[in-house]
């Protein structure tokens, strides 16, 4: 039995809103998305920032202040691979392509797409290269980030690709205490990469090269007891794996749109990444019908149904909550994505 009003459906599409921002930049049509512009226009809109969109989604859970904590995102990434408590220090290993500016290098504000068997050949070769220096790379099939397994413990900041994507890599390297250590092995995994044959084959089909890995999350997983999670539906290895750390399993953002029961409790999605290769072209219309389908149209027939009492979404830096009352201010008129009211 769902209890009215204690039920509430948390959204957050971290890369919409910059996404929209460029494409109005450019000059570029939006397709119309009819539930996510009926959802903004009824919703009470507030700024959001300085706020880490995890951190945002996790406001509800009582345990949120601890859950990124002791448990960083190579960790994460690693338990969500095998299920289990993982040892010692991980890290994410991204592919990424790095652009040449005037003067500096630049990381190209898009994922690069690695196939099959361009993963085996880079993990087998790099994984030469590191052995006997207590470092591993592993793959996970379905995910965007590759683990890093260190035997020794690693203390080093770093940025997500993220928030690193379209901009200069010069301030952005990892630091800390291993943070030059961490910097010498990423130039080793360029230099190894320039000329690799998997890049040669790239260049010849017109694909950006994967010149390096970014290093990030680096950390190990602080045990304590399990708490209660609501359920979640993401794309996100991270918070995957802290479920799957506490004794839950995460689902795909697609399953959103089957249906869900709130059960009289919270409901979090997190699609961390485009749906798609790429946002450039008609790249965005196809996500924006993606997140649609697989996340908008899903949120608004469960507030209209009473599955939900509230919507809240995060769409970049701007917060939007939508109570079921929102139904009835109809005069409150949808507007394009690119042009919603703040």
């Amino acid at each position: 039995m769902i209890e009215r009003g204690q039920n509430r459906l948390r959204v957050v599409l971290p890369w919409l809103e910059p996404a929209l921002g460029a494409a109005a930049i450019e000059g570029r049509a939006c397709a119309r998305v009819p539930a996510a512009e009926w959802l903004l226009a009824r919703g009470r809109s507030n700024p959001v920032q300085d706020i880490p969109w995890r951190e945002w989604l996790l406001a509800p859970v009582a345990a949120r202040t601890d859950l990124l904590r002791r448990c960083p995102a190579g960790p994460a990434g690693r338990a969500n691979s095998t299920g289990r408590p993982p040892e010692g220090t991980w890290a994410c290993a991204r592919p990424v392509h790095l652009a040449t500016a005037i003067e500096h290098l630049r990381l190209a504000p898009e994922d690069v797409e690695v196939q099959a068997g361009e993963s085996s050949a880079l993990l087998e070769d790099i994984n030469r290269h590191l052995e006997g220096r207590g470092l591993r790379l592993h793959a996970q099939a379905g995910w965007v980030d590759w683990q890093l397994e260190c035997d020794e413990p690693i203390e080093c900041g770093s940025v997500e690709p993220e928030l690193a994507a379209g901009r200069s890599i010069r301030d952005l390297m990892p630091g800390g205490r291993d943070g030059a250590r961490v910097r010498a092995l990423m130039n080793e995994i360029q230099m190894l990469l320039h000329e690799h044959p998997v890049n040669q084959d790239r260049a010849g089909h017109g694909r950006p090269a994967i010149n390096t890995l970014w290093l990030w999350g680096f950390g190990r997983f602080e045990e304590t007891d399990e708490v209660s999670l609501p359920m979640l539906y993401t794309d996100d290895a991270w918070l995957s794996g802290i479920w799957r750390l506490n004794g839950m399993q995460s689902e795909p953002l697609d399953e959103l749109a089957k249906g869900f029961d709130a059960g009289g409790g919270q409901v979090l999605v997190a699609g961390s990444r485009p749906p798609g290769d790429s946002l450039s072209g008609n790249g965005l219309i196809d996500a924006l019908a993606q997140a649609e389908r697989s996340c908008f149209a899903p949120a608004l027939a469960a507030l209209r149904s009473g599955i939900v009492s509230g919507v809240d979404l995060l769409l970049g830096g701007r917060a939007y909550a939508v109570e079921r009352s929102a139904r009835f201010k109809f005069w409150r008129r949808a507007h394009p994505l690119a042009g919603a009211p703040a």
